[in-house]
């Protein structure tokens, strides 16, 4: 037999034919990205999906059980805790809304300081899913976990702190470093996202010490409008349609989920 064809997809819709062995081989390719990252050719498929399924179920099991830890004792202080009223007019919620713009504007302003080693590129990971609407949905979802983590550590910084009256210095230091480790888990610019993370750090703590703590209404919004913040920063990066409409789907969940959770809050507390 004279030489055959092996045809292989290389695309969604195309196939080129190139000169192969006696034999036909089609291998076909992935149409949509990142379905099939991480799998190898040296083992079967099977037994690679298998064990990548239960690890993300294993994952997932942890982190439910964390998170629902976190949701008791938050839920357990917000029902224990009783609002301050606040000086002003204006509600809660935009009381916190205003700390955290003011959190990002001071964060932005010092960290322009540090010059950048290398240029910051928007976050493609929503664009690149396979229903890029659906995963900029479930970005704005990243709300419901850092709401509760932020009201667990205020509980567990007014029970370390005795009511806010010792220790303060040590949870500005916690909240310093965790901002420090935030901003280098989620920046690309290691010098730039550790600087900009130790300065939102000790905002954030400024803000908690001098507004959260008082009226825990102003925390939903104060994680709303961070999540946000960083989508337009995206978005700005980004610079397309596309990322505008992500920021978009991302905006309304957030502005959903915090809408719901100021409501349960001041049911828990009335």
């Amino acid at each position: 037999m004279g030489e055959l064809v092996e045809a292989m997809r290389i695309g969604a819709d195309e196939v080129v034919e190139i000169e192969g062995p006696p034999e036909i081989h089609r291998r076909q390719a992935f149409a949509k990205p990142g379905l099939w990252a991480g799998l190898t050719t040296t083992e079967p498929v099977t037994n690679q999906l298998v064990m990548s399924t239960l690890t993300v179920a294993a994952g997932a099991v942890v982190f439910a059980l964390l998170l629902g830890l976190f949701a008791g004792v938050a839920t357990h202080y917000a029902r224990l805790q009783t609002p301050v009223r606040l000086e002003g007019r204006l509600p809660p919620w935009a009381c916190g809304a205003l700390a955290a713009l003011a959190t990002a504007g001071v964060a932005a302003m010092l960290g322009a300081t540090v010059p950048a080693s290398m240029p910051l590129w928007p976050d493609k990971a929503s664009a690149a899913a396979w229903v890029p609407w659906l995963a900029s949905a479930i970005e704005g979802l990243a709300f419901v976990p850092a709401t509760v983590v932020a009201i667990f550590l205020l509980a567990l910084f007014d029970r370390l702190t005795a009511g806010w009256t010792k220790r303060v210095a040590l949870v500005a230091a916690v909240l310093v470093v965790l901002g420090a480790a935030i901003g280098l888990a989620s920046g690309k610019d290691v010098v730039h996202s550790l600087a900009q993370g130790v300065v939102e750090g000790a905002v954030a703590f400024a803000f908690a010490w001098l507004l959260l703590r008082y009226d825990l209404r102003t925390v939903p919004a104060f994680v709303a409008t961070g999540i946000v913040i960083e989508a337009a920063r995206d978005a700005f990066r980004d610079g397309s349609a596309d990322g505008w409409l992500a920021c978009a789907i991302t905006t309304l969940v957030v502005l959903v989920l915090a809408w719901r959770a100021v409501k349960m809050i001041e049911r828990r507390a009335s």
